[in-house]
C-alpha cells in the first residue's frame, strides 16, 4: 500500500459512515502500482448508497493520477450489444490518435474492434466472431490500456447491464489480478437476471472484495436532517425521519426534499412536523415522487416523463421534443427539477437515481407508455440517434407500420450480429416480423433470424424459423439459400439425416437455375452424408454425381478429398490414398471450414501419416488465427487430439481435448469426438469413474444416434465398459460401432477406432471363442491387405490375445515387430505387455521381464499410468526390486505446460501465447518455468529440440 494512503479522509461531500468501504478501496488502489489488480463488488438494496461508493472509488483513483473509466447499466439499454463495455472504452478509442489506436487494437485485441471501433464499417464478414472471441479481444484491449498505467473501471448498476457486458465483467474478473487494474461494480443483490451468477462467483472468490453498504445509523440521519432543515431540528423530528426511512440514504434524501417543499424547518412546531414526516414519509418513494412532481407544474411533469421514457437521461433538445415543449420552457423546468432533487446537476438531463426514474415511469399508463416510446423512436430518428437506441423504443412501442422502422430494426440486428450478440439480433428480427413485409423480404428475415437463434444455441427456434423460411421461399436462389442455412444448422447440432434432407431439397430446386449455388449445396450434401451410415447409399449416389460435375478450384480439391476418404476404406493402395489426401490438402482453396478438409485429414490418419495429418491441422489453426476467426477450432482440435491419441502421445491428446472443449459449446458435434478421445485418455489414467461422468455430462451415456462422430463415442464407451468388467455392454457398443462403420468398406476395422480388436476381446471375455477368433482373424486379413504397420500390429495383438499363451504366441511376437516399426507407441507398449505375460506363462522368465520393462518405460513415455501400474504389478510378482522409473521430459509436462511449450518453441512471445491460449502472461511465465525445469533446459531456444525428440 502506498505510504500515507490509509490516512486519506473521505473526500465525497455528504458521504457518511462509509469508512469500511473507504479502507477497502484504499487497499485495492494501493496494490495497483505493483501490478496487482482486483475486483470490488458493492452489493445492496436500492438506494443504500452503492453509486456513492463507486463515485468514491473514482475520486480516490483520480486523486492518485490513475486513469478512470466509468459506465452504467440502464434498464432501457439492456439490448445494446456490449453497451456497458462500449461505455467504458469508446471515448478512449475515439480520442486516441491513429497510431495509439492501432497499438490498442494490436494482436488479439483486434477482435475488439467489432465492439469498440466506431469507424469499423459493417462488412460481409461481420458477425463471424463468437462472443468468447470478442471477450478475449476486449480483455487484451484492456491489457493494452493497462500497459500505459494503472487503471480503475467503475461500472454502476450491473444488474441492468446487457448480457455481453455481464459476460465481459466475469471474464475480466477472473484475469484482472495480474494487471494494474481495479474493477469496481455496483449491483442490486435481489434483482433477478444474468448478473446474479457473476455476483455469486464474486461472493465465493476470496480474491474479490465484496462490500455491503449498511443503512445509515440514527446519528448519521440526524446529522443530515439538521444540515438540511437547520441545526436546531428537534431530536424527535430526526428520530421520525430515521423511522420512516430505516436509514436508506436515497429515501432520506427524497423525504427531506418533500419536507422542504412542505415548509418544514427546524423552527416548525414539533408535533406538526413529526406528523408531516409520518404522512409524507409513510408513502412509498413512488407515491412521494409523484406527489412532489405535480407541485412543479405540467411542463416539469411532461419533461420528467419524457426523460423517464428515454431511459433516465437525455439531451435537452430531444427531451423537449418528446415532451412537446420549446427548449426555453424545458430548460426552466429542468432547472426546477434539479433544485427539487429529481435531476442531477450536470449537462445532460439525468435522474439522480434509477428508482426516481422508475417512479416517474411507472406513473404512466401502459398505453401511454407505448405511445410515448413510439414518439421517442421518431424523435430520436430525426435527431440522428444510433439505430440500436431507436430500436430499443421500437421494441417498447406498439406494432407500427412504416418502412423507416423496419430499416432501423434490420440495421440494428446487423450491428448486433457484427458485435457477436446474436440473441440481441434475434430480438430485433423477431420484432421486425411484425412490420409489413413482402414475401421475399420475409423469407430472408426468417432465414437470418433462424441462423441467429440457432448459432446462439436456441436450436429449436432457429430450426423452426428456417423451416418457415423454406416453406415460404419461391425463387430457386431463395429456396437454395434457405435449404443451405437449414442444413448447416442441423449439421452443427448433430442432426445429420435431417441436414442431408435439407441439402437434397435445395439441390433439387436450384440445380438448373443456380449452378454455382448448386455446387456449394452439393458439396455440403456429400460431406454430410458421409457422417451417418444410414446415408451410405445417398453418399455413393451424390459422391458420384458431384465428381461427375464440371469442377474448378476448391470443388476439384473437394472431389479429390472425398475420393481419398472413400478409397482408403475400400480397396485403394496405401500410398495412393495418402498421396490423394495430400494433393487435396496442398491446395490453398480447400478451406478448413468444409467437410472435405477433414475427410482428407482422416484419410491420412487411416494411412498412418500422423505427422502430415498433424501438420495440416496445425496449419488450419494458424489460418484461423490469421483470419481473426476461430469457428473451426473445436473441429480442428478434435481431429488433432485423435491423431495424437492414435500415435500414443496422450499428453498432446489431452491438451487438444482441453483446448477443444474450451472452444466449443453443446451441442457442437465436435464435442463427440473430443469426448471420445477424452474417455480413451481417462481409461489410460485408470480414471474410469471420471470417464463415466464425462459421458453423462454430455448425455452420451445412453443411446448414441447414427450421426457425426458418434462412432468415436461408441468405440470409447465400449472400451470403457470392457475396462470396467462389463463385457456384454462393451460388446453391444462395439458391434453397433462396427455395423455403422462397415458400410463404408472393410477397412473400417482399422484405425482409429480399433472396434474390431476390442470386440474380439469382449467376445472372448464372454466365452464366445469362435466369434472372437473369427472377428480377430478377419481384422488381421484386412490389415495385411492394407499394409499399415500400426493397424496390422493391433489386429495381430488382438488375435494373439484371444488365442491364449500357447496358440497366440507367434501372433504376439509378430504384432510387437510391426508395432515397433509404426508410430503407434501406446499400442506397442500394450503388445509388449501382452507378450511379456505370455512369455512368463511359457516359463521364459528372463525374456518376460525384459519385455515387461520395455512396456513399462514406453507406457510411461506415453503418459499411460494405468498400463504402467499393470506392468509393475506383473514385475513385482516375479520378485526383486523394480528399476526406478524416471518420468521426465515431454511426458512429464501437464497438458497446459505442453501447449505453452509448443507455442514458445514456435517462436511466439509470452504475450502471443497468452492471447492464443486465453491465459494471462504471468500464467504463461509459470508454465514455461515448470517446463524448463521438467525438460532440464534453461531457455526457449532448447524447447524445439526437446519437444521433437519426444
Amino acid at each position: 500500500m502506498a505510504s500515507g494512503q490509509t490516512a486519506r479522509p473521505l473526500a465525497i461531500e455528504g458521504l457518511l459512515e462509509r469508512s469500511t468501504e473507504h479502507r477497502a478501496l484504499l487497499r485495492a488502489l494501493g496494490d495497483l502500482p505493483a501490478g496487482s489488480g482486483g475486483v470490488v463488488a458493492v452489493v445492496g438494496p436500492a438506494g443504500v448508497g452503492k453509486t456513492a461508493v463507486g463515485a468514491m472509488a473514482a475520486s480516490l483513483a483520480a486523486d492518485d493520477g490513475y486513469r478512470v473509466l466509468r459506465a452504467r447499466g440502464a434498464e432501457l439499454e439492456q439490448r445494446f450489444a456490449f453497451g456497458v463495455a462500449r461505455q467504458l472504452f469508446e471515448r478512449l478509442v475515439r480520442s486516441a490518435p491513429p497510431e495509439d489506436r492501432e497499438e490498442l487494437f494490436a494482436d488479439a485485441a483486434a477482435q475488439a474492434r467489432a465492439v469498440l471501433d466506431p469507424q469499423l464499417a459493417t462488412s460481409e464478414d461481420g458477425g463471424r466472431e463468437t462472443q468468447f472471441e470478442l471477450l478475449h479481444g476486449l480483455f487484451w484491449f484492456l491489457v493494452h490500456v493497462a500497459d500505459r498505467g494503472p487503471l480503475v473501471m467503475v461500472i454502476d448498476d450491473l444488474h441492468w447491464a446487457d448480457p455481453g457486458s455481464i459476460a465481459f465483467v466475469g471474464f475480466v474478473a477472473r484475469r484482472i489480478q495480474e494487471l494494474p487494474a481495479l474493477l469496481v461494480v455496483t449491483s442490486r443483490e435481489a434483482e433477478p437476471g444474468e448478473h446474479e451468477r457473476v455476483i455469486a462467483e464474486f461472493a465465493a472468490d476470496p480474491a474479490v472484495t465484496v462490500l455491503h453498504p449498511e443503512p445509515l445509523t440514527e446519528a448519521a440521519v440526524s446529522r443530515l436532517v439538521r444540515e438540511r432543515l437547520g441545526r436546531e431540528t428537534p431530536a424527535a423530528l430526526c428520530q421520525a425521519c430515521y423511522g420512516v426511512t430505516a436509514g436508506n440514504p436515497l429515501f432520506l434524501n427524497q423525504l427531506l426534499y418533500a419536507l422542504e417543499a412542505e415548509g418544514i424547518l427546524a423552527s416548525s412546531p414539533e408535533g406538526a412536523a413529526v406528523g408531516t414526516i409520518e404522512r409524507v414519509g409513510g408513502r412509498a418513494v413512488k407515491d412521494m415522487v409523484s406527489h412532489r412532481l405535480e407541485s412543479f407544474g405540467e411542463p416539469a411533469v411532461a419533461l420528467a416523463g419524457a426523460v423517464a421514457v428515454l431511459g433516465g437521461s437525455a439531451s435537452l433538445p430531444v427531451a423537449a421534443a418528446l415532451a412537446d415543449l420549446d427548449e426555453d420552457a424545458a430548460a426552466d423546468s429542468a432547472d426546477a427539477l434539479v433544485r427539487g432533487g429529481f435531476f442531477e446537476q450536470r449537462g445532460e438531463l439525468s435522474f439522480v437515481h434509477p428508482i426516481v426514474r422508475a417512479a416517474v415511469y411507472d406513473e404512466l399508463a401502459p398505453a401511454d407508455r407505448q405511445g410515448r416510446h413510439a414518439r421517442a423512436a421518431w424523435v430520436l430518428m430525426t435527431d440522428g440517434a444510433p439505430d440500436e437506441q431507436v430500436a430499443s423504443h421500437i421494441l417498447a412501442a406498439p406494432d407500427h407500420t412504416g418502412e423507416e422502422w423496419l430499416d432501423v430494426l434490420l440495421r440494428a440486428a446487423a450491428e448486433a450480429r457484427r458485435r457477436a450478440s446474436l440473441e440481441t439480433a434475434a430480438v430485433y428480427l423477431r420484432r421486425a416480423l411484425n412490420e409489413p413485409l413482402d414475401q421475399s423480404a420475409r423469407v430472408e428475415l426468417l432465414r437470418m433470424l433462424g441462423l441467429c437463434e440457432g448459432y446462439s444455441q436456441d436450436l429449436a427456434a432457429g430450426e423452426a424459423h428456417l423451416e418457415e423460411a423454406l416453406a415460404l421461399a419461391t425463387g430457386a436462389a431463395e429456396f437454395g439459400r434457405c435449404s443451405l442455412s437449414l442444413g448447416r444448422l442441423l449439421n452443427v447440432s448433430g442432426e445429420t439425416v435431417a441436414a442431408v434432407e435439407a441439402f437434397a431439397a435445395g439441390l433439387d430446386r436450384v440445380a438448373e437455375e443456380e449452378p454455382g449455388l448448386a455446387l456449394t449445396i452439393h458439396s455440403d450434401l456429400v460431406g454430410s452424408a458421409r457422417l451417418s451410415s444410414s446415408l451410405a447409399k445417398v453418399w455413393r449416389e451424390q459422391f458420384a454425381g458431384f465428381c461427375g460435375e464440371t469442377l474448378v478450384g476448391s470443388f476439384t480439391l473437394m472431389a479429390t478429398a472425398y475420393t481419398a476418404a472413400d478409397l482408403v476404406y475400400r480397396d485403394g493402395e496405401l500410398d495412393d490414398c495418402a498421396a490423394a489426401a495430400e494433393r487435396a490438402l496442398s491446395g490453398v482453396d480447400l478451406s478448413p471450414n468444409r467437410p472435405a478438409f477433414y475427410m482428407a485429414v482422416f484419410a491420412l490418419l487411416v494411412c498412418e501419416r500422423f505427422e502430415a495429418a498433424h501438420r495440416h491441422l496445425t496449419e488450419a489453426l494458424r489460418l484461423a488465427r490469421g483470419r481473426g476467426t476461430r469457428v473451426t477450432d473445436p473441429v480442428v482440435y478434435c481431429h488433432r487430439a485423435l491423431v495424437a491419441r492414435v500415435r500414443g502421445d496422450l499428453g498432446a491428446a489431452r491438451a487438444d481435448v482441453l483446448a477443444g472443449m474450451e472452444a466449443s459449446e453443446r451441442p457442437n458435434f465436435a464435442r463427440r469426438r473430443l469426448i471420445g478421445t477424452q474417455v480413451h485418455c481417462l481409461i489410460e489414467e485408470g480414471a474410469l469413474e471420471e470417464a463415466d461422468r464425462v459421458l453423462v455430462a454430455d448425455g452420451l451415456d445412453a443411446l448414441v444416434p447414427d450421426a457425426a462422430f458418434c462412432s468415436d463415442v461408441l468405440a470409447a464407451r465400449g472400451r470403457l465398459r470392457l475396462a470396467q468388467g462389463d463385457a456384454r455392454a462393451a460388446l453391444d457398443d462395439l458391434l453397433v460401432c462396427g455395423r455403422r462403420e462397415r458400410v463404408w468398406g472393410p477397412r473400417a476395422m482399422l484405425v482409429p477406432h480399433h472396434w474390431a480388436a476390442d470386440a474380439a476381446r469382449a467376445y472372448a471375455a464372454l466365452g464366445e471363442q469362435d466369434a472372437a477368433l473369427a472377428l480377430a482373424d478377419e481384422a488381421v486379413a484386412v490389415a495385411r491387405d492394407f499394409g499399415a504397420p500400426g493397424a496390422l500390429g493391433v489386429a495381430l495383438h488382438a488375435a494373439g490375445a484371444v488365442r491364449g499363451h500357447d496358440d497366440g504366441f507367434d501372433l504376439l511376437e509378430e504384432a510387437v515387430g510391426h508395432l515397433e516399426a509404426s508410430e503407434s507407441r501406446l499400442e506397442h507398449a500394450r503388445a509388449l505387455f501382452e507378450l511379456g505375460v505370455t512369455l512368463h506363462a511359457r516359463g521364459a522368465r528372463k525374456e518376460s521381464r525384459e519385455r515387461l520393462r520395455e512396456a513399462r518405460a514406453l507406457a510411461a513415455d506415453c503418459a499411460a499410468p494405468a498400463l504402467v501400474a499393470q506392468v509393475e504389478a506383473r514385475l513385482r510378482e516375479g520378485g526383486g526390486r523394480l528399476p526406478r522409473l524416471h518420468v521426465s521430459g515431454v511426458q512429464a509436462l501437464t497438458e497446459q505446460e505442453r501447449r505453452v511449450a509448443e507455442l514458445a518453441a514456435d517462436e511466439m512471445t509470452n504475450r502471443q501465447i497468452a492471447q492464443e491460449l486465453y491465459l494471462t502472461e504471468k500464467t504463461v511465465e509459470t508454465h514455461l518455468s515448470n517446463a524448463y525445469r521438467k525438460l532440464m533446459i534453461k531457455s526457449r531456444r532448447e524447447l524445439a529440440t526437446k519437444l521433437k525428440s519426444a
